[in-house]
């Protein structure tokens, strides 16, 4: 009898916790930053960044874009069909690579009325 009590108790307590987790997972959100405060320290943790295209390299499997901010900043996107051109200003969001390298998660087109 014990041992079902137990499996009770520990199937609604992850059931439980499982819960808690999805809702706080909608609340958190990735504020804005710039390039300049990318560092090492940051390496592995999600970012959002704001700017402007100014080189696309497109390889076989990927694409690396190059933004700028005014510093620059190059961007992994794994979707090859991405339509994007230089001169675009786009927001991405993307885990840190490296100091100055982010592999993006998503890519928005930023219209800038005129």
């Amino acid at each position: 009898m014990k041992e079902n009590q137990l499996l009770i108790i520990a199937l609604l307590t992850s059931i439980t916790g499982l819960v808690i987790l999805a809702v706080l997972s909608h609340k958190i959100e990735v504020t804005d930053t710039t390039i300049e405060k990318i560092t090492k320290e940051e390496i592995g943790n999600q970012i959002k960044v704001t700017g402007k295209i100014i080189d696309i390299e497109k390889r076989p499997s990927y694409v690396i874009l190059e933004i700028e901010q005014p510093s620059l900043l190059e961007v992994i996107v794994f979707d090859n069909n991405s339509d994007f051109s230089v001169g675009n200003v786009v927001k991405i969001t993307g885990r840190v690579q490296k100091e100055k390298e982010i592999v993006a998660d998503e890519i928005q087109l930023v219209i800038i009325p005129e």
